[in-house]
């Protein structure tokens, strides 16, 4: 009887990590697609890398968002995520705005 026990929560423990794991795939296959229209956007030092359209396509779909929202999202650094928003800025490609006393960014219209 034990041993019917231990095989079925062994089993439900490897149905759980096949399913994460799938979930992971789908999220980074999902941030690896190019935004639509991300062509259109150039920035005269350096152009745009992965990461910049990874943000752009974030605040494309979710609106208004901070620097610790889009990196806790894309998985990097606030650090990263405040450089690249700052060079975004200065290109023109996302405006900063204040909601509430708090910084977000959106992609520019």
């Amino acid at each position: 009887m034990m041993f019917y026990l231990l095989f079925i929560v062994l089993l439900a423990v490897i149905v759980v990590v096949i399913a994460q794991l799938l979930s992971i795939r789908g999220r980074e296959a999902e941030m690896r697609d190019p935004p639509v229209g991300s062509e259109e956007f150039r920035v005269e030092e350096g152009g745009i890398d992965e990461r910049d359209k990874m943000i752009i396509d974030l605040l494309c779909r979710e609106g208004p968002l901070g620097v610790s929202d889009i990196a806790r999202r894309l998985g990097l650094s606030k650090s990263v995520v405040w450089r690249k928003l700052h060079k975004l800025v200065e290109a023109g490609v996302v405006e900063r705005v204040v909601v509430r006393g708090k910084p977000l960014y959106k992609v520019k219209e």
